[in-house]
């Protein structure tokens, strides 16, 4: 509200002549205007992934098959020196052709860069400036997105429950740690999904094989895989199999304070039979304000 102050002059009394002069006053005009001084914050939000691969020591290539150039006379294709791979079914690998020329009717395969993998340090508005804060977590310059990873090895007939909050057992952190930050006064949830329509660990080279999704309690030697949510305050979520749907996995009905972690732990259970290779499955979490 704006403030005026009011100056006053007392001019004195003349006496003369015997006569009392009276004091003369000058009034000034005076009028007022309100102004409402307003900021509103509005809600930010940010998310760190952290797995137990995020090094990539154990990336998987990917290996898809390539199709020759219909006319070899016209434009004819050197399969070794396109590094150009045939597959043998019967032991499941992959080797580097040896063919000079196109065989006619032979499959060729060509292998993927390995995916890069790392942590991820994602938030929204975009426009946030590097440096600043949300909730004491401080802003990249750039966004740190794709793909955070983990990984375990293990044998046919067995059973892995990861339990990466458990810090005391780093020879048991199969898991995502998921952090969230936000000043949204009415918080926020977490949700996580596959990454597509297939639930299932595929096989990286070979789909007919595969781990699928189970939404029960794992037994080895039966094949499945799922997740268990810890989060603070709230019960502990077990055995959920990944959906195609978002599901959430944490709320939070205020602002985080120093962030808030889900610590989600990922089981697997292979068959006595279990193919070798490696295994793997896409999913994402995203981390959402609550509107009032």
């Amino acid at each position: 509200m704006s403030k005026s102050t009011k100056i006053i002059a007392a001019l004195g009394v003349v006496a003369g002549l015997g006569v009392a002069a009276l004091p003369a006053f000058t009034y000034a005009a005076e009028t007022d205007g309100e102004v409402e001084i307003m900021v509103e914050i509005q809600p930010a939000i940010a998310m760190t992934i952290t797995g137990n691969e995020d090094d990539g020591t154990h990336s998987a290539p990917t290996y898809v098959k390539v199709t020759p150039n219909a006319d070899q006379t016209q434009n004819p294709q050197n399969p070794s020196a396109l590094g150009w791979y045939e597959y043998d079914s019967a032991t499941n690998t992959y080797t580097l052709s040896e063919d000079t020329t196109v065989s006619v009717g032979k499959e060729y395969i060509v292998k993927t860069t390995s995916p890069s993998y790392h942590g991820v340090d994602n938030f929204n508005p975009a426009n946030l400036a590097s440096g600043e804060e949300i909730d004491g977590h401080e802003i990249p310059a750039a966004a740190v997105v794709g793909t955070s990873s983990s990984y375990w090895a293990m044998l046919p007939n067995t059973l892995v429950e990861g339990d990466i909050s458990d810090t005391s057992d780093p020879q048991n952190s199969f898991g995502s740690i998921v952090t969230v930050y936000t000043n949204n006064a009415t918080g926020y949830n977490l949700s996580v999904r596959d990454a597509d329509s297939n639930t299932n660990l595929s096989h990286v080279t070979d789909p007919t094989q595969f781990i699928p999704a189970s939404g029960s309690a794992l037994t080895a030697g039966t094949a499945g895989w799922n997740y268990d949510v810890t989060r603070s305050g709230l019960a502990a979520i077990e055995h959920q199999a990944i959906t195609a749907a978002d599901v959430v996995i944490d709320t939070l009905a205020t602002k985080t304070t120093d962030g808030r972690t889900a610590y989600v732990d990922y089981n697997v259970a292979t068959a006595g039979d279990q193919a070798t290779g490696i295994y793997a499955d896409t999913i994402i979490y995203t981390a959402t304000t609550i509107n009032n």
